[in-house]
């Protein structure tokens, strides 16, 4: 009997050991705020894909380099690839055959696009803060192997909050000047979900999986969108951001083949 209660103790202890040893969700994040910080640069690959109004698979990648705001994204997007580009001296975009420096109304577009997915991917947990102020503390800390895994734990309410107010501010970009009438007050969060892996070692994001939907008002006609998107982060290797080779004539990027959204690539 003895023996069996030692070894109760001894197993109830280990276990009280491991508990002790697992960062709460604010701790957790709050080194990986630390941490991300001190990035210099990251690429990022990008899956994903969308089903709604269109259909589509998302591959790419995207790279920052967070000292000298330089940014890059490469989508593409069923088949068809577009490049964007914008530091603090030119903005570029070439689509298909099309390669052009963009200037004036869409140069502001462009460089929106690409200044949100800078955000987003220098520290998705902060970019999401900006929707849910408690963020930080709405995480189920696992650990594997040498990986801490944060699983997003809002509620209901929570979760359609951050879909909606991030697909508004998502549109405020992109219909800048266009003849869509999407109705902002009309966008309504349906469901989001936000599994983020860390190392246990650096406390960086190693890997972001994004589920959510939506629905909004079109001109007039409500379209719903599902989507998910997978990043995956290297840090600190880049010696240049990609700058894509265009023509000299400034011209303009289109729209339709925008990659920054929040129920596409982004």
């Amino acid at each position: 009997m003895k023996k069996i209660m030692n070894t109760g103790l001894a197993l109830s202890f280990a276990l009280l050991l491991s508990a002790c040893g697992m960062p709460s969700s604010e701790e957790l994040t709050g080194d990986v705020k630390e941490a991300q910080e001190k990035v210099k640069n990251v690429q990022v690959k990008v899956t994903g894909k969308e089903e709604g109004s269109s259909d589509y698979q998302v591959n790419g990648v995207q790279e920052f380099d967070f000292k000298s705001k330089a940014g890059y994204i490469n989508a593409k997007m069923n088949g068809e690839e577009l490049k964007m580009y914008h530091d603090g001296d030119e903005t570029l975009a070439v689509a298909g055959e099309e390669s052009t420096k963009v200037q004036g109304e869409e140069k502001k577009y462009v460089a929106a696009l690409i200044n949100n997915a800078m955000e987003l991917q220098q520290n998705p947990i902060r970019y999401y803060q900006k929707y849910d102020k408690n963020l930080p503390n709405e995480f189920d800390v696992t650990e594997k192997d040498k990986e801490y895994v944060l699983t997003f734990n809002g509620d209901k309410d929570k979760k359609q909050k951050i879909v909606a107010d991030d697909a508004k501010a998502y549109y405020k970009i992109t219909n800048q000047g266009s003849d869509t009438a999407v109705d902002l007050d009309q966008i309504k969060g349906k469901d989001f979900s936000l599994v983020v892996t860390i190392d246990k070692e650096t406390k960086q994001v190693k890997k972001v999986v994004k589920n959510q939907s939506y629905s909004v008002k079109v001109d007039g006609k409500t379209e719903n969108s599902k989507s998910k998107q997978t990043y995956t982060y290297t840090y600190n290797q880049l010696d240049n951001v990609t700058k894509p080779k265009v023509e000299a004539k400034a011209g303009a990027a289109s729209k339709d083949s925008s990659t920054e959204t929040p129920s596409k690539e982004k």
